[in-house]
């Protein structure tokens, strides 16, 4: 396609085009004769400047961004158009997110002149808008950062079971998955979800047979599972989405994905899972996890006693969970609750409807 019919085709100018091949945003080839001739990626990815200017990212933000968001692998068309459609509405999220911030304190603001009783030095209240927006762009670079789990997604099932971490993490990974199945399959479930469900590997083989849903944040994790698959029914989300059914499955499954939930979060995500379930539904997680505050207090000072405070910031990284926290608000829900240990951090958590 040459520069005239690019233009016309997505209502682009001849110099924006020009701009961004000197940002090196878009290489289109060249034919014979010298002329530019741009393939249907290259559209796709005037598409995608297109939107992150428009969402208020400089051409060098747009550039970081990009290359992080750079696959790996030759992709068929139609799996490059969901990756680039992925992409496009995790940038609209994230600027939601963004904006949010910056309303709410303006409004916090715009509250404490109205009910302030003296007189205040209005700066202050500029000062803190300015720092929400430095914390935006923090925030902005983190999100970022994470695109970079698609490109893990090719070699993730062997690096989970490698074990090559020193704290041991994912010790007994397939042992524990059996054990999972086995929890998971007790009652003879005719639908599963599965959240976080990466490549498919805990529920996909049982696609064939049962309904099996899994919902995951990574495109590439889901076109592993899918190609592997082929009955599985793969969904772009997350744990803290509001559910798209209700009391549709007969268990919801997680596994190695809860730790990455905060507090708060991780008490939404099982109120999402309830009301996935069926009655008389199971929701099993395997998961990093404590047992409570005292024994995530000695791992602490037993890594640190042993001059390991570097292994300790790994597990700080993450949200491990207090299993008596999460008992005590199934409970408070009239649910039940089951916990077994597994193997190291790794914990099996049973809630039942």
């Amino acid at each position: 396609m040459n520069t005239k019919m690019v233009c016309e085709k997505i209502n682009i100018s001849t110099k924006a085009l020009r701009v961004y091949e000197e940002y090196e945003l878009i290489i289109p080839k060249r034919s014979d004769n010298g002329y530019r001739c741009y393939s249907d990626e290259n559209i796709l990815r005037l598409r995608e400047i297109m939107l992150l200017k428009e969402m208020g990212f400089s051409l060098k933000e747009i550039k970081n961004i990009l290359d992080k968001n750079k696959a790996d692998r030759e992709e068929e068309k139609g799996k490059k158009v969901v990756s680039s459609l992925n992409f496009q509405m995790k940038v609209i999220e994230n600027k939601i997110i963004e904006l949010d911030n910056v309303k709410n304190t303006l409004k916090d603001s715009i509250n404490s002149i109205i009910n302030s009783k003296e007189k205040e030095e209005y700066t202050l209240y500029f000062e803190k808008i300015n720092e929400m927006l430095e914390q935006n762009k923090v925030k902005r670079q983190q999100w970022i950062d994470r695109w970079g789990f698609d490109n893990w997604a090719k070699n993730y099932d062997s690096s989970v079971v490698s074990g090559n971490d020193e704290l041991n993490i994912f010790q007994g990974y397939g042992d524990i998955m059996e054990k999972v199945k086995e929890v998971m399959m007790a009652r003879s479930p005719q639908s599963i979800l599965d959240i976080g469900c990466g490549t498919g590997s805990l529920c996909g083989e049982l696609s064939g047979e049962i309904e099996v849903v899994g919902i995951d944040q990574s495109i590439e994790m889901l076109f592993i599972a899918k190609d592997r698959y082929p009955a599985f029914i793969g969904r772009v989300g997350n744990f803290l989405e509001e559910p798209y059914l209700t009391n549709h499955f007969d268990v919801v499954v997680s596994s190695y994905a809860f730790h990455h939930l905060k507090g708060e979060e991780k008490l939404r995500a099982i109120d999402n899972m309830c009301e996935y379930l069926k009655d008389n539904g199971r929701i099993v997680i395997a998961d990093l996890m404590f047992l409570n505050k005292e024994k995530r207090e000695k791992c602490r000072r037993d890594l640190i006693n042993q001059g390991r405070e570097d292994l300790w910031d790994i597990v700080e990284d993450e949200y491990y969970s207090d299993i008596e926290e999460l008992k005590e608000y199934a409970e408070l829900k009239g649910l039940k609750f089951y916990y077994d240990h597994m193997m190291n951090f790794t914990w099996m958590v049973v809630i039942e409807r």
